[in-house]
């Protein structure tokens, strides 16, 4: 990618801020500002305005790589880049000059908050008036504007509202054991008028502008981002166990055993192939966006790699928590911090295993 080196370093810099990250409940303000000098955010914003747009499977990676070093950052990271990649892409001209470009400049901005439709809606005078409780305001504390999901009246379809980050009130709640420097904090929005230019409906598939990824919809770009937070930690694990054996060798070590060499061989080998399946379909998708043929069966794709590589990642990094024994207990201990890490990030409801189902009865022409 583009800056390769500066991005080099800022990694090595987010796995310094990790443990701070973690204390703090939120990304550190030096590291988020790095993310904006080398334009992070703005990955997923379509060439047309002037943007350096990439594939998918590129910001698979970038994922991947930022949550090696810390899930939360890696968390926060995709949260932005899909919501501000959806903006860019499904908001009018008028309004993307509004939040993204000043004096032919983009500029610095995040988007951050919650998509489900959970708003208090109601129109008057033609104003759509949008307030309510809502909870995951993962990146809020340094975000510009936060996303409110709710039904619209009109049709029942959900929609996404951008809020103006300073109308917004974070409430704090929470005090997870995994991922806790996400920040992802209840936010309170009291009632507030919202130009209907600053909506666009959740499940749309028509970017208004170019070959965006954003074809295949922000559920699918978002599950992209899901999968890349648990393939960084699965590989990061195995990189742990790896150099955790090579420090003890004396006999009986697990250096030493023979189930050890088996599990550390099938644990990598699991690895190479969810690489290889996710690669290989995030090739297809965006082969299909350039053709501009029908994505459908390129999303339901998409959501089956994704739940299966995220409950193949849960098994290695099982593998190298167990492996490590009481050595990955303590709470500053790098694999425990991947266990814990995973385990909040696997509840999220778009890589859950019940997804299985409705897939299955697609496959099986059930409906």
């Amino acid at each position: 990618m583009e800056h390769q080196e500066s991005f080099s370093n800022l990694l090595s810099k987010i796995e310094k801020e990790s443990l701070k990250n973690e204390e703090q409940k939120h990304i550190s303000s030096e590291i988020i500002a790095e993310f904006n000098n080398l334009g992070l955010f703005n990955v997923l914003l379509p060439s047309s305005l002037g943007f350096p747009e990439i594939k998918l499977k590129d910001y698979l990676k970038i994922v991947e790589q930022i949550s090696s070093m810390d899930a939360s950052t890696g968390w926060c990271y995709m949260i932005g880049a899909a919501l501000n990649g959806a903006a860019g892409s499904f908001l009018s001209d008028e309004v993307i000059d509004n939040i993204f470009i000043n004096n032919n400049k983009s500029k610095k901005i995040i988007i951050a908050g919650q998509t489900a439709p959970r708003a208090n809606v109601k129109i008057e005078n033609n104003n759509i008036i949008i307030s309510g409780n809502f909870k995951f305001a993962s990146g809020g504390t340094y975000a510009n504007w936060i996303t409110c999901g709710f039904l619209h009246p009109e049709n029942q379809e959900h929609y996404l509202a951008l809020i103006p980050a300073d109308k917004v009130k974070l409430n704090g709640g929470w005090n997870p054991f995994g991922l806790a420097g996400t920040g992802s904090v209840d936010y309170i929005l009291d009632e507030y008028v919202v130009s209907r230019k600053f909506i666009f409906p959740h499940d749309t598939l028509t970017p208004l502008r170019g070959k965006s990824l954003y074809s295949c919809g922000l559920v699918s770009v978002m599950i992209v981002g899901h999968v890349g937070v648990a393939i960084g930690l699965a590989k990061r694990a195995l990189k742990e166990i790896q150099q955790l054996v090579q420090v003890n060798k004396a006999t009986g070590a697990l250096i030493s055993r023979q189930d050890f060499h088996i599990e550390f061989a099938r644990e990598t080998a699991r690895l190479e192939a969810i690489n290889a399946y996710l690669i290989s379909t995030l090739n297809n998708v965006d082969s299909a966006i350039s053709e501009k043929e029908n994505l459908m069966k390129h999303i339901d794709a998409i959501r089956l790699v994704s739940v299966f590589a995220t409950e193949e990642s849960s098994k290695i990094i099982r593998f190298a928590y167990d492996r490590a024994g009481t050595r990955a207990i303590h709470s500053e201990n790098i694999l425990g911090r991947i266990f814990r890490d995973f385990h909040v990030a696997s509840q999220h409801l778009l890589i859950d295993i019940t997804q299985y189902q409705k897939l299955g009865i697609k496959m099986l022409d059930l409906k």
